[in-house]
């Protein structure tokens, strides 16, 4: 091998016209890395069909039924969604209106800490 085939073997970068053996030891090369393994020429044994059963019973498959991002919305997730508007406008939106955020802190007191306006507990 020459001295420029032997340094492109080795990973070196050289500029210049590729020569003819060049070209020969590289086709050589690609050559022996795509020959196939070479394989046993004995047929595979037939594997034995199993008896015809039933199908076994799958699982739910992914996809199937209705799912809450679907787009169509059940009277259930449409009443919920009234619900929780209701309950929105109750109890921030009517005392942010009639006033302003200290009423709005008596309110989430009153419901949620069981506390009067005062501080005091609620029976």
């Amino acid at each position: 091998m020459t001295g420029a085939v032997a340094g492109r073997a080795a990973g070196a970068v050289r500029s210049g016209a590729v020569t003819q053996a060049e070209r020969d030891a590289l086709a050589r090369k690609l050559a022996a890395a795509q020959k196939p393994a070479t394989a046993p020429t004995t047929p595979a044994p037939a594997q034995a069909t199993p008896p015809a059963s039933k199908p076994p019973v799958r699982a739910r498959q992914a996809g199937s039924g209705r799912r809450w991002w679907s787009g169509v919305e059940t009277p259930a997730q449409t009443g919920a969604g009234f619900l929780v508007g209701l309950l929105f406008w109750g109890w921030i939106i009517l005392p942010l209106v009639r006033g302003g955020p200290p009423e709005v802190r008596k309110t989430i007191k009153a419901k949620f800490l069981n506390k009067a306006p005062d501080g005091s507990w609620l029976p």
